[in-house]
C-alpha cells in the first residue's frame, strides 16, 4: 500500500512541477525497501468525516468521498529547487498527510507494520455537523 501511495503522491508533485528525485524513484522498483526517502507519510481517521457520514447514512444513502487537499510547496530561490511540500487526500474517513523534504532523506510512515495505531484528527464540531444534518445536506428531500 505505502508504495501506491508514494507513487500517487510522485505524480501529484511531478504534475506540478517538481522533478522527483532519483532515490524516489529507485525506491518504487526496490522490493527490500523500508521507507520512501524525502517522504513522510500518515494515515488519520477523521472523527468528524465519520461522525458526517454517520449522520448523513441516518437520512439517506450515502457513497464513498474522495478527496484532495491543497498542495503547498516551498521553493528556495538560492537552490532553485522545491525544497518541501505538503498535501493531503483521502477516502471517506481515511486521511493521508504527506510531506516531502528534500533535507531529509530519510522517509517515513506510521503505517509500516501489519498492526497500525491511526491518531485520529477533527476539524468539525459536533454542533456545526448537527447544523448541516439540519440544514438537509445528504437529505434528497431537502433538494427539491
Amino acid at each position: 500500500m505505502e508504495k501506491y501511495i508514494v507513487k500517487h503522491v510522485c505524480c501529484r508533485l511531478a504534475e506540478s512541477g517538481m522533478k522527483i528525485p532519483a532515490e524516489i524513484v529507485s525506491y518504487l522498483g526496490d522490493e527490500t525497501a523500508a521507507s520512501a526517502p524525502y517522504l513522510h507519510i500518515e494515515l488519520e481517521i477523521r472523527a468528524d468525516i465519520v461522525e458526517y457520514i454517520d449522520r448523513l447514512s441516518r437520512q439517506a444513502e450515502t457513497h464513498g468521498s474522495l478527496w484532495v487537499g491543497e498542495l503547498i510547496m516551498n521553493y528556495s530561490n538560492s537552490r532553485r529547487q522545491i525544497t518541501n511540500a505538503y498535501s493531503f487526500f483521502g477516502y471517506r474517513w481515511l486521511r493521508i498527510n504527506y510531506f516531502f523534504d528534500i533535507d531529509n532523506l530519510r522517509g517515513s510512515s506510521n503505517f509500516s507494520t501489519d498492526h497500525v495505531s491511526l491518531p485520529v484528527g477533527r476539524n468539525v464540531a459536533t454542533a456545526d455537523i448537527d447544523a448541516l444534518t439540519d440544514e438537509g445536506y445528504g437529505d434528497p428531500e431537502a433538494a427539491t
